[in-house]
């Protein structure tokens, strides 16, 4: 769980509050919710206790975990090539 965390604030700078460009506010809660589905699939994980299950519990982390990186890394993109654009003096597209 370390390693996703260091990770994740490696992907999004070394700042610890949440990411909040003010123009990814549907994108900022993409990221929250896959993270809190990674901690439940995790939680599951640690606790699952019918053998029957134990694939399923794993399957579920592995995909939560890879949601939220990928999720982490399309924020983080997305905010730089809008820092670029504003830095252009271009109004960013917000895709609407």
């Amino acid at each position: 769980m370390e390693c996703l965390i260091r990770l994740s604030r490696r992907l999004l700078g070394k700042k610890k509050e949440p990411i909040n460009t003010g123009l990814l506010p549907a994108q900022d809660v993409l990221v929250e919710k896959a993270r809190q589905e990674w901690q439940a699939a995790q939680f599951l994980f640690n606790n699952v206790i019918e053998k029957n299950l134990i694939d399923h519990a794993i399957f579920k982390m592995n995909a939560a975990e890879r949601r939220y990186i990928f999720l982490l890394q399309e924020t983080r993109s997305l905010r730089t090539d809008m820092q670029e654009q504003i830095l252009k003096g271009g109004i960013p597209d917000r895709g609407m």
